[in-house]
C-alpha cells in the first residue's frame, strides 16, 4: 500500500470538502461493501445525519475532523452499526466508507 506524506494527505482530505458540504452521513449494519462505489447488499439504514455547509475543519498533520453534524432525532431502524457511508449533497454519490466500533477497537470512527 502507498504511504503518503502528511502534506499530500492534507491536500487529499481538503479536496473532500466541496463534495461533502451539505451531504449525508448514513449508518448501516451488516458487512461493509469493499468500496464506497459498491452497492449496499442487505444492509439496513440505521440512522442518517446531515453534514453542515462547512463540513470539515482544515486538514492538519494528515488528519481531518468533521465540524458539527446534524443529529438524527428519529433513527431509521434498530441494529448494530458496523459502518458509515459519507454521501455527497445529491444523496446518491458515495464518497467514503468508515468502519464503526468502540474506542480502541481499531475502527475508523
Amino acid at each position: 500500500m502507498a504511504k503518503y506524506s502528511a502534506a499530500i494527505r492534507n491536500l487529499m482530505l481538503d479536496a473532500i470538502d466541496a463534495s461533502a458540504n451539505t451531504g449525508y452521513l448514513r449508518f448501516y449494519d451488516g458487512t461493509q461493501p469493499s468500496t464506497p462505489e459498491t452497492a449496499l447488499s442487505g444492509n439496513t439504514l440505521l440512522a442518517e445525519c446531515t453534514i453542515a455547509a462547512d463540513s470539515m475543519a482544515s486538514a492538519s498533520a494528515g488528519s481531518k475532523a468533521f465540524n458539527a453534524i446534524g443529529a438524527d432525532t428519529s433513527a431509521n431502524a434498530s441494529g448494530t452499526c458496523t459502518f458509515a457511508r459519507l454521501f455527497a449533497r445529491n444523496g446518491t454519490t458515495a464518497l467514503i466508507d468508515f468502519t464503526v466500533g468502540a474506542t480502541g477497537s481499531g475502527a475508523d470512527t
